[in-house]
């Protein structure tokens, strides 16, 4: 397909998505379409904002440049619940009574010689084996970022462990050594040392981030060759690779000039973030993956259940991105997507406000729990 052609797509989904009142119900009856003359799968993906591969999937079509004209076409529709929440409430939102044990370990790093990767696992209450989730944190937080959905997990059978990459939290590594090749490997690494080391089902394995922590979570799906059966992504940082390293640093007018600067001098500080730690110094390492990585363009090779959350009022992942990740899903086996009104880049994942953290929390619980 031409640039061109593919830059108008994008737009095409984009304007489409932006517009719409997003109030789709799960597994929604599928739309048919009738070709006419001179239709390809483009003009239809256009048309619909269902991603031409999911179409072609659904008709069992191999060449979408040639459409019989009058041919009837399943148009999948996508599987997106709303909540209309209309206003935030003060009331932070509390799990109650805590059926699980928690415990903080250091996992050693396979491919950082001495550097032990900060921890906390969380068992549930029983005997097991446990289903378990890996949790992935979003940029500059720690393994105290997913907390909230631990520790409900917990409470409902499913164990966890949630890490903090490189130069976060109590990690005694630097933030230079922070970049995707190095999260991902973090993220592997404390999956096997849950699995060897607890009784978990690894059989029955989820992995889960929020912001940088889906985008991780979403490039480790999309290898095809992960162990995971759920992926759970939270307002993903997963668009493209080029456009989020430079709008992901703050170094979107100087882009060049800042993979100079840590060219030059081994890193480069983004200063045009109002709360970026000073000390957060990324390399060219890190520019040179985040650059590289496509979620998009990988996780056709996903196979398993995937549920991705959004947020109405989300501007650093709006939810035109979150869509068009979920039509990216073209082999998985179930997807499901929930559009939070007034959800922010956040997602209540910090406990406040109440019904926007218990919204996320319990659809990620029932998910889990229905599908692993």
């Amino acid at each position: 397909m031409g640039f061109l052609k593919k830059v108008s797509l994008v737009l095409a989904l984009i304007m489409s998505i932006s517009t719409s009142a997003m109030a789709f119900t799960p597994d929604a009856e599928p739309l048919i379409h009738v070709v006419e003359q001179g239709e390809d799968l483009w003009m239809l993906q256009s048309k619909y904002g269902v991603a031409f591969e999911y179409i072609a999937r659904a008709n069992d079509i191999e060449n979408g440049n040639e459409l019989e004209a009058g041919a009837e076409l399943i148009i999948p529709q996508d599987r997106v619940t709303s909540y209309v929440l209309g206003e935030a409430t003060d009331d932070a939102y509390t799990i109650g009574e805590e059926r699980f044990t928690e415990e903080d370990v250091l996992v050693p790093s396979t491919t950082r010689e001495g550097v032990m990767i900060p921890a906390r696992v969380t068992i549930p209450e029983g005997e097991g084996p446990f289903p378990a989730i890996i949790l992935n944190h979003g940029h500059g937080g720690s393994l105290d970022s997913p907390e909230l959905v631990a520790k409900a997990l917990g409470n409902a059978g499913i164990a966890s462990i949630r890490m903090s990459f490189a130069g976060t939290g109590t990690s005694e590594d630097t933030w230079l050594n922070q970049n995707m090749k190095t999260m991902m490997a973090d993220s592997n690494d404390c999956c096997d040392y849950l699995v060897n080391n607890y009784n978990v089902d690894a059989e029955r394995l989820a992995i889960g981030g929020h912001s940088m922590g889906g985008r991780v979570s979403a490039c480790i799906i999309g290898t095809g060759t992960s162990p995971y059966k759920v992926a759970i992504l939270v307002a993903p940082f997963a668009g493209e690779g080029e456009f989020w390293t430079q709008n992901g640093t703050g170094a979107a007018e100087g882009m060049q000039e800042a993979i100079n600067y840590a060219t030059a001098y081994g890193y480069w500080t983004a200063a045009a973030w109002n709360f970026n730690n000073p000390n957060w110094k990324y390399s060219p390492e890190w520019f040179y993956y985040l650059y590289m990585s496509n979620p998009g363009e990988i996780l056709h090779n996903y196979t398993g259940d995937i549920m991705i959350l959004m947020g109405g009022e989300d501007i650093a992942v709006p939810p035109a991105t979150c869509r068009m990740l979920l039509n990216s899903c073209t082999n998985a086996s179930d997807v499901q997507g929930v559009h939070i009104d007034i959800a922010d880049h956040g997602m209540g994942m910090s406990g406040t406000p109440g019904n926007v953290s218990e919204t996320c929390v319990t659809e990620i619980v029932n998910y889990l729990t229905a599908n692993l």
